[in-house]
């Protein structure tokens, strides 16, 4: 008598899958969130909200294979969030840059200014402790390029002698100036004196300074 072989059962079909996440409203998310965490602004916020809108379009199109509309708007909300902080960000940051720009044009002067001072203390020594007449005196001994004596303003490009006082004491111990900015940073100017000894004085102060200077 022969077997009966029941018949294997057929495979069960997988489930169908569901709708998967957009893409766009994931990096819409991501860049809104980053946006407004780390205060990318536009760098980060402009993105979001166009990701976020091709998300909401591509959902739309396609709702039963993508899915993720919530993350899409989060994403356009904080992109916009954070776009609109820009305009803050910059009120708070431009002043300091603007510092930082003046600070790092005026240590350029500075700079300079001591090229000038030490040349002034050496043609001294050369010359029985007097100071030069005139600061054209310094070159080209002391000086290798009459251009030193001149301040380039790197912002206008205009051009201003430094403001040299003749007839103070190099072996004095009063403090006399002997050299002063030409132009002011930010309400300051430099003042070296003949010691080498050096003031950000306020320029009101040194314009008073320079009166009385020149009332002597």
């Amino acid at each position: 008598m022969s077997e009966i072989v029941a018949a294997a059962p057929a495979p069960e079909k997988p489930p169908p899958a569901g709708p998967k996440s957009s893409a766009a409203a994931i990096w819409s998310m991501v860049l809104g969130i980053l946006s407004v965490v780390f205060c990318l602004s536009i760098l980060g916020g402009i993105p979001a909200i166009i990701l976020g809108v091709v998300g909401l379009k591509k959902i739309g199109n396609a709702p039963d294979e993508l899915k993720g509309k919530g993350m899409a708007i989060a994403g356009i909300s904080a992109g916009a969030a954070g776009t609109l902080s820009a305009p803050v960000i910059l009120a708070i940051m431009l002043p300091a840059m603007m510092q930082a720009e003046d600070r790092a044009i005026q240590s350029l002067m500075i700079t300079e200014m001591r090229t000038i001072s030490t040349a002034c203390q050496i043609y001294a020594i050369d010359n029985d402790s007097q100071f030069p007449p005139d600061l054209s005196k310094l070159f080209p001994i002391y000086l290798a390029d009459a251009g030193q004596l001149t301040w380039t303003d790197p912002k206008t490009g205009g051009e201003l002698p430094y403001i040299y006082v003749a007839g103070a004491n190099p072996d004095s111990t009063e403090t006399q100036p002997i050299l002063i900015s030409p132009s002011d940073f930010r309400g300051e100017r430099v003042i070296i004196y003949n010691n080498g000894s050096l003031e950000r004085a306020p320029a009101e102060a040194a314009k008073v300074l320079l009166e009385t200077l020149q009332d002597n």
